[in-house]
């Protein structure tokens, strides 16, 4: 015979200064995805390359953050979600200091697509307290983009940026879903 589960034991509600910590905490590390922007012609200069070439920079970290939330978020269903964003703040610290001191264009470029990738952290921030699981995060996500970008996407220009998050937020959950049975062990991965 089994032994009926305990109750969890309830949980206090975060401090004021857990709070404030995690909002400067979320608006350092969102920031990380567009520090670069304003400096790609001086980063252009200082390596003696296009700016073409140095926009390669920007978009390498806007990629790193799509492959990071593909694949980090789901990761906080099956590991420790505290442990998970404090080694992705170690390696977001890391890849900054990389980059900060990057002696090529190319290490830079590196670099900034692993900070994109270790940028998921305000995510963790904002999200994995609540216990949601990885489609609910990526929902919230979306949602809160769809918000955002609802009102200005007409008349601002911006409509290729917002159909390009609609598309790829529907390709997302095409993806969780299709892969849905193999990571909750329901179906076998075989292999010839």
């Amino acid at each position: 015979m089994t032994q009926p589960e305990t109750p969890s034991q309830p949980t206090k509600p975060p401090s004021r200064r857990l709070i404030w910590l995690l909002t400067v905490a979320t608006g350092a590390s969102v920031a990380n995805l567009y520090y670069n922007q304003p400096l790609l012609s001086d980063i252009a200069r200082t390596f003696h390359a296009t700016s073409r070439a140095a926009g390669i920079i920007a978009t390498l970290t806007q990629a790193g953050y799509a492959v990071g939330m593909l694949l980090f978020v789901p990761l906080g269903d099956v590991v420790e979600r505290r442990r998970l964003i404090v080694i992705l703040l170690c390696c977001v610290t890391g890849a900054l200091l990389l980059a900060a001191s990057g002696p090529t264009l190319g290490v830079v470029a590196a670099a900034s697509f692993a900070i994109g990738v270790t940028t998921v952290v305000p995510l963790g921030f904002i999200f994995f307290p609540l216990k949601l699981p990885a489609w609910g995060v990526l929902g919230s996500w979306f949602l809160l983009q769809w918000l955002y970008s609802s009102g200005t996407a007409v008349s601002s220009g911006a409509g290729v940026a917002y159909l390009a998050h609609v598309f790829g937020f529907i390709a997302g959950a095409a993806i969780a879903l299709a892969t849905k049975p193999f990571l909750d062990g329901t179906r076998e991965v075989s292999v010839p």
